[in-house]
C-alpha cells in the first residue's frame, strides 16, 4: 500500500505497509477464489494466466474483506463514483462486441 493505510493491529496511519520494501511486489488484473474446509485460496491472474496462489484462513479472509471493502468505499466516496466490478466490465464488453457485430452485419447488408 502506498497511500495512507491503517495498521490492523495498532490502528495507526502509515504511508506504506510493514515489510513492503522487503516483500516481492506482484500485480494482478484477475482472480479466482476457491476454498477448502480450512482455508480460502485466491489464484491471482495476469492477462488470464494464473501467476500466484494466496492461501489464507477464513479469519484472515474475513478481515481482508472488511479492510478492502472499507478502502474501496472511501475511494468511491472521494471520487463520487461507484467502482465497476470485473463482472460488470465483462458484461459491458460483451454488449459492445454484440453491438459492433450487429453494426458490421447491418453494414454488409446495405
Amino acid at each position: 500500500m502506498t497511500e495512507k493505510a491503517s495498521d490492523q493491529e495498532s490502528g495507526e496511519k502509515q504511508t506504506s505497509a510493514p515489510g513492503e520494501n522487503e516483500a516481492e511486489h506482484i500485480y494482478a488484473n484477475g482472480l479466482q477464489v476457491g476454498l477448502s474446509n480450512a482455508d480460502v485460496n485466491v489464484v491471482l491472474k495476469l492477462g488470464g494466466r494464473p501467476t500466484h496462489v494466496l492461501y489464507m484462513s477464513y479469519t484472515l479472509a474475513k478481515t481482508l474483506q472488511q479492510i478492502l471493502g472499507s478502502v474501496v468505499e472511501r475511494f468511491e466516496s472521494a471520487v463520487d463514483r461507484e467502482m465497476l466490478t470485473t463482472k460488470q466490465v465483462d458484461a459491458a464488453f460483451k454488449r459492445l462486441q454484440s453491438n459492433a457485430e450487429a453494426e458490421e452485419h447491418n453494414a454488409e447488408d446495405q
